[in-house]
This record gives structure tokens, C-alpha cells and sequence, in this order.
């Protein structure tokens, strides 16, 4: 299978119509969505208006070319001397060799080389704030993300990482349970080192309408804490436990570990690919100055995205009463 999609891709004219016609029905049926509706102008606010991330459109689904885009498969998979394979499960080299000298050795190599472009879609700077109004169930959703430049190594990844949770885990105990006021609250981070080192971090809820406000106040009140408040030994402690936790189960996982070693290979550092078993000694040797630095530099109070959708029932006001 592999083999086969380097070397012959098929055009189906009749598939690429039926994909292209249920592209434009499921995009017809989601536009009247508050979900869609926030999740587009979140992705709005995140690419800066870069053409590039732009959403698909009915209009842009007519502008699909099943030549073009065969033509773009081949320019991409005609060269396969800058692949590289990765493949994770129970197998020996021995078992594997035969195969991949048939199938893999054997793909065309023209050595012409590739290289990542920048296309210059850069996360907006400053605090950019967005409301939706759109839908009529009682509910809203809120966005925050932080995003913006990093340096990136394992170490700071560890610690942004072991920052999130702490995050995640206060915001956690007082939104959910002790104010009982949100649906449920997600604390979510990203990170890339190509084209430019970049990290995102995403808190993200569903509540009343009424409380959006009381919240988002009490979430930037959380955050500030977390900025400001020393890790202390303890809970220092209890962090690398969860996250020792966390590793073991990933570990056994055949899937993390594909992903694990691509990315390294994807990001240049081919020759750390072993790293991944190193994280236990690196989540031990954590300290609490890592995890504060990394509150102080990625919860950037000054550069970050807030959006929230409500529905149309509470942007509506109340018809003023003639005066008697």
C-alpha cells in the first residue's frame, strides 16, 4: 500500500464529484452552527487573517480541480528520497528488512529537495477580543489562548507542559467544582518547532450566558495566580507523579511512540530520537523556578485571544415601554 501511493495514484472523476458534493452538504448544514460559528472566528482570530487558514467555503469547494490537485499529489510523493519511515509495533528488523527493501527501497529518489517555506501566518500580537452571536439554546462558549514565540527544547516543552496542568487543575477545582458554574473547562497546549518555534495555550469552556462575564473574570483571577504564586515542593512533587503516570501508560502505547520518533525526525533531531525514554529522568529533575518561569512567559497577560458565542436571545434588548 505504501508503494502504491507513491508510484500509482488514481484519478476517479466519479469519487472526486461525490466527495466534493458531500463537502458542500455538510458545509450547508453547518453554517446556521453556534459551534462552527465560534470555531471559525477562533480560527479567524489565531491566523491573523492569513489567507492560508482560511475555512472552507461552499464557494472554495467549487474551485476544487481534480487535475490540479492530482498534480499536486505527484510533485509531493514523486520524490521519496526525503521521506523518512517510521513504523512502531512488535516486529524484528530481521522480519521487516525484506519488506522494506521490496516496497521502500524501490520508490523513485530523485534527490531534488524540499524545504519548509515560512508562509509568514504569524499568531496575532496584542489582546484581540471577538464576540459570536449566533444560536438560540441557553448556552455560550468562551476561548482564551495564549500564543506566541518560544524556546524550544525539551526542557521548556516539560515545562510548559507541567505548567498547563497546573493550570488545568486549578481552573478545574474552582470553575467546576467549586462554583459548579461551567459545563465542563479544557486546558490545552500546542507547540511546533517549524517554520518558527511557536506555543499555543488554549483554555476553553461552556456555561450560562449570564455567567460569561463572572467567569472570564474569575479565570483571569486563576491565571494571575498561577503567574504569581511560587510551585512549592509539594505540589512540585504530586506534578511529577502525574506526569510520570502519564508517561508510563503513553509509553506502552504504540501509537505515542510513532509520534514521538517522527517528530524528531520532522523537526531535525534525528540523532536525539531516543530521547523519549529520557523523560522520566527529565520529569524528575523538574524544578519549581521551571514550571513558575514558564507561567510567567507563556500566560502572557498582554498577548492573547479571547472569543466567546453567545446565543441570539441575549443580544436581544428588552423593547423600551412608551411613557405615560
Amino acid at each position: 500500500m505504501i508503494h502504491l501511493r507513491f508510484t500509482a495514484p488514481r484519478a476517479d472523476p466519479a469519487a472526486f464529484t461525490s466527495v466534493a458534493s458531500q463537502a458542500k452538504g455538510a458545509l450547508a448544514n453547518r453554517s446556521a452552527s453556534p459551534d462552527v460559528a465560534f470555531r471559525q472566528a477562533l480560527g479567524a482570530a489565531l491566523a491573523n487573517g492569513h489567507p492560508r487558514r482560511a475555512p472552507e467555503t461552499i464557494d472554495t469547494v467549487n474551485q476544487w480541480r481534480l487535475d490540479r490537485a492530482l498534480a499536486f499529489y505527484k510533485a509531493r510523493f514523486g520524490d521519496a528520497s526525503r521521506f523518512t519511515f517510521v513504523f512502531v509495533g512488535s516486529f524484528t528488523v530481521a522480519q521487516m528488512r525484506p519488506f522494506v527493501e521490496t516496497y521502500i527501497a524501490s520508490l523513485p529518489a530523485t534527490r531534488t529537495g524540499e524545504g519548509v517555506r515560512d508562509l509568514g501566518d504569524v499568531p496575532p500580537t496584542g489582546i484581540i477580543e471577538r464576540t459570536v452571536t449566533q444560536g438560540i439554546a441557553p448556552k455560550s462558549q468562551v476561548a482564551i489562548v495564549f500564543s506566541g514565540p518560544m524556546v524550544y527544547d525539551d526542557a521548556h516543552l516539560l515545562a510548559l507542559r507541567a505548567m498547563t496542568l497546573v493550570l488545568e487543575s486549578r481552573l478545574f477545582d474552582t470553575i467546576r467544582q467549586e462554583l459548579g458554574a461551567a459545563y465542563g473547562i479544557e486546558v490545552d497546549q500546542q507547540t511546533q518547532k517549524l517554520p518558527r518555534p511557536e506555543y499555543s495555550v488554549r483554555i476553553e469552556w461552556a456555561c450560562d450566558p449570564a455567567q460569561v462575564d463572572a467567569l472570564v473574570r474569575r479565570v483571569f483571577e486563576e491565571i494571575r495566580f498561577v503567574r504569581t504564586t511560587k510551585l512549592t515542593k509539594d505540589q512540585l512533587e504530586r506534578l511529577q507523579v502525574a506526569l510520570l503516570r502519564d508517561f508510563e501508560q503513553d509509553s506502552q502505547d504504540n501509537g505515542y511512540l510513532l509520534r514521538q520518533v517522527a517528530r524528531r525526525y520532522q523537526e531535525g533531531d534525528a540523532a536525539n530520537v531516543g530521547a523519549v525514554y529520557a523523560l522520566p529522568r527529565e520529569i524528575l529533575a523538574l524544578t519549581p523556578d521551571a514550571v513558575d518561569e514558564a507561567a510567567r512567559t507563556y500566560l502572557n497577560l498582554e498577548r492573547y485571544i479571547k472569543v466567546t458565542q453567545m446565543p441570539e436571545s441575549a443580544a436581544r434588548k428588552p423593547a423600551p415601554q412608551a411613557s405615560r
